[in-house]
């Protein structure tokens, strides 16, 4: 085959020895075949056979457009599929043959199309070589949809096809081996059953080292050929597959009748040529996938354990950068990883000690145990103990850069706070029961001892009025002393089944006469059969006395409402509960003072003391329940709820 000096175009479409190989396929066409450019009409190449035209006018190094052919071909008829086109081979204005122009696409962007000649005089014989042709051309789209960049099992299927009906043959298998296997295994096959055995022995790469052509009238010397023998097939071809020194597989085919298509041994080692690179390209692809799978799971991990990572975690280079933060680390230092980037690690990891040397030793190979309670700066100047490690990153034996582990211990600092101030709280409770218990005894005597003075004394002394003012302190400083002893032994309260609807009644009867002093109007609703709780009596009686005296104080300056509703219900979480709402048409509640309500020494009460509603929310916590509030200009609302006993 003449190739001119333009292949250089072609050439870059199909790389390295592919282009070899469609060379000597293109050369086996019969028809003067010509590969041109569609939109600048060079032609890149032309075949034997149309050289064989007019050998004597063939420059061989000549560049040749297709109107140095075929003068007048319309433009549109090569960029678009069209009909046979009747056309005279015109070489450069001294020469004519008449004849028909068949154009072929080649592969999918159609940058090249081969176009093929018929001349007229000969049209007899190519009808009789037109079989031939469309098997050459079929092989010859064949090995171009191969060059597919990404070759599947499917595509492997479909080339032994096209060589089992490009010879002419029944069945067609491709055996391989991987280095790992022990046997060839049937990688593809062609044909109806019956078949090759899934498995042949390994030590066939040895008995076929080279191209085996068998037909009914050769002895037969190998047990493949006693096989083709035992199934009444007259022809067999077995090519190994890969390079002389390493073997990879054999490709064995079968034939009732000896095929029509003769081939020299030149032709069979390109065919064995082909399947070589294509199962070898083949092969690479699938361990290339396999390797990208293994490598983009192991990536999808590292990204999210990077994601949900509780540590600050900074990669940066050896020249200090940073490459990435996560999103830990953008918490912790309060700065954003597309601001950080790039940028030198000592800008963002600030600290009262310097961390420098530590760095440095990082990024030349050298791991540091944790630093313990290092103080770091967040970007708003607040500071924070934090534990760092940092860890050198080796690739290949090389240092290519560090990372750094963040563990903010804020919060550690505040469970220390908090663990230290419940330990002072537990003193402190422990002293107060104490003192509350010891206190009570002297304010009982000073209380005896003033009534004993108030009964001997004349009813007019003007002393009596100091007296009965001392008694209400003493009252008040007992009853302050009791509440203190109740809120420490609340955890130690025993429970009972009790019916809550009752006991809030019973309450509200104990209310009514100051009630109606106070000009209150009360509504009590319970539903019936309702489901008991499990409590202390009389710890629930406190909170709901403290609730309703709460409500009376409210509005016993204009008198108004007072609305209790017990009924069952259903938690957030579907759990029986039953529910205590206590309604008053009072004032409501500030919004200042909301979120201050239900906390320690809160009071709007002139003598309050700010701990009974804090007690009664402790009371409720310790049966599991729970004291909410709604309140707007006009009206408050108390909903207390406690578990149900499940009925089993």
């Amino acid at each position: 085959m003449k190739l001119t000096s333009q292949t250089n175009p072609i050439v870059s479409l199909f790389k390295g020895d592919d282009w070899i190989k469609f060379k000597d396929i293109l050369e086996l066409i019969p028809q003067a075949c010509f590969l041109v450019d569609p939109l600048t009409r060079q032609v890149y190449l032309y075949n034997q056979a149309a050289i064989n035209l007019i050998p004597s006018r063939f420059s061989q190094n000549g560049q040749y457009s297709l109107d140095d052919f075929f003068p007048g071909i319309p433009s549109d008829w090569l960029k678009s599929l069209k009909e046979p086109l009747p056309a005279s081979f015109n070489f450069q204005n001294e020469i004519s043959i008449e004849g028909e122009l068949n154009k072929h696409s080649i592969g999918e962007r159609n940058k090249v199309v081969l176009l093929t000649f018929k001349p007229s005089i000969d049209l007899q014989d190519i009808q009789v070589q037109s079989e031939a042709f469309q098997k050459l051309w079929t092989i010859l789209r064949w090995m171009i949809g191969l060059l597919h960049p990404n070759p599947t099992s499917k595509s492997i299927q479909q080339s032994l096809e096209v060589i089992a009906q490009l010879i002419g043959c029944d069945q067609a298998w491709v055996y391989t081996a991987m280095a790992e296997d022990t046997a060839l295994i049937n990688s593809a096959r062609y044909g109806e059953k019956p078949s090759l055995p899934d498995l042949l022995p390994m030590d066939y790469l040895i008995q076929y080292q080279t191209i085996t052509i068998w037909n009914k009238s050769d002895p037969p010397d190998r047990e493949l050929i006693q096989y083709a023998i035992l199934n009444q097939q007259n022809w067999m071809g077995i090519l190994p597959i890969g390079e002389p020194e390493a073997r990879i597989g054999l490709l064995v085919l079968a034939a009732r009748q000896i095929p029509k298509a003769s081939f020299t041994t030149e032709q069979w080692q390109i065919l064995a040529q082909l399947i070589t690179t294509i199962f070898q390209y083949y092969q690479q692809i699938r361990n290339l996938n396999k390797s990208l799978a293994i490598q983009e799971r192991e990536n999808l991990i590292y990204r999210h354990i990077h994601q949900i990572a509780k540590e600050g975690i900074i990669l940066i280079a050896q020249n200090h950068q940073i490459l990435k933060l996560n999103p830990a680390a953008e918490a912790i230092l309060g700065y954003t990883a597309k601001e950080a980037l790039q940028q030198p690690i000592e800008s963002f990891l600030i600290s009262e000690k310097d961390l420098s040397p530590y760095i440095r030793n990082a990024i030349n190979g050298v791991s540091h145990d944790q630093l313990h309670s290092i103080r770091l700066f967040r970007r708003s100047g607040q500071s924070f103990l934090a534990d760092i490690n940092l860890f050198p990153i080796i690739f290949d034996q090389k240092v290519s850069g560090a990372v750094i582990l963040i563990q903010d211990r804020t919060e550690q600092e505040k469970l220390i706070k908090q663990s230290m101030r419940l330990e002072q709280s537990a003193i402190l409770g422990e002293f107060t029961t104490i003192f509350a218990h010891e206190v009570r005894n002297p304010i009982n005597n000073i209380s005896s001892n003033l009534q004993w003075m108030s009964m001997n004394m004349d009813q007019n002394d003007p002393n009596q009025v100091i007296i009965q003012r001392m008694l209400q302190n003493c009252d008040r400083l007992n009853d302050l002393m009791e509440t203190i002893l109740s809120y420490n032994r609340i955890n130690e309260i025993e429970k009972e089944k009790i019916d809550l609807g009752g006991l809030v009644k019973k309450v509200l009867d104990r209310h009514q006469l100051k009630l109606k002093q106070t000009n209150i109007q009360t509504y009590f609703d319970s539903q019936p059969n309702l489901p008991f709780i499990k409590g202390n009596q009389r710890a629930l009686e406190r909170v709901f006395e403290n609730l309703i005296d709460n409500a009376m104080q409210v509005m016993k300056e204009n008198g108004g409402n007072l609305a209790i509703k017990v009924h069952s219900t259903v938690s957030k979480e579907s759990q029986p509960m039953v529910e205590v709402s206590i309604a008053d048409n009072g004032p409501g509640i500030a919004d200042e003072y909301k979120d201050k309500i239900l906390k320690i020494s809160f009071t709007t009460k002139q003598n309050g003391t700010g701990i009974g509603l804090m007690i009664s929310q402790k009371i409720i916590q310790a049966h599991a329940g729970v004291i909410e509030f709604d309140s707007v200009p006009g009206g408050t609302v108390f909903y207390v709820r406690i578990p149900a006993i499940e009925v089993s």
